[in-house]
């Protein structure tokens, strides 16, 4: 990520690591779900401010990243977005909807811990 402040980074590294434990806690591989978080981060840069017919794409800018992000109702969006775009669609059906189980499992965390990551 460009320009990312030291304090960001921070953050953003504390944020992978509680959810790693949480992940731990229910019997999932940590490395796997906060690789495929990095990855659909990586994704939705991409479509950052494209144009769909008359409606304006609002994906993330270059020094966003998912896990920076803690507003469900946000993340839920960026999740419909990915999944609107055909090559996504397209790569979390060939994965059995890989992509999206972990983007969810994503939300998931972020909703039942919200009220400590405010």
């Amino acid at each position: 990520m460009d320009n990312i402040t030291p304090l960001t980074k921070l953050v953003l590294e504390g944020h992978k690591l509680y959810y790693a434990k949480w992940l731990t806690k229910q019997n999932r591989n940590p490395k796997k779900f906060i690789s495929i978080i990095g990855t659909l981060t990586n994704d939705l840069k991409k479509i950052n401010d494209l144009h769909d017919g008359n409606k304006f794409i609002k994906g993330l800018k270059h020094d966003q990243h998912l896990f920076l992000i803690s507003n469900p109702d946000r993340l839920t969006e960026l999740l419909n977005i990915w999944l609107a775009h055909e090559p996504y669609k397209a790569k979390n059906d060939k994965g059995n909807n890989y992509y999206s189980a972990a983007f969810k499992k994503y939300i998931k965390y972020i909703t039942e811990n919200q009220p400590r990551i405010k």
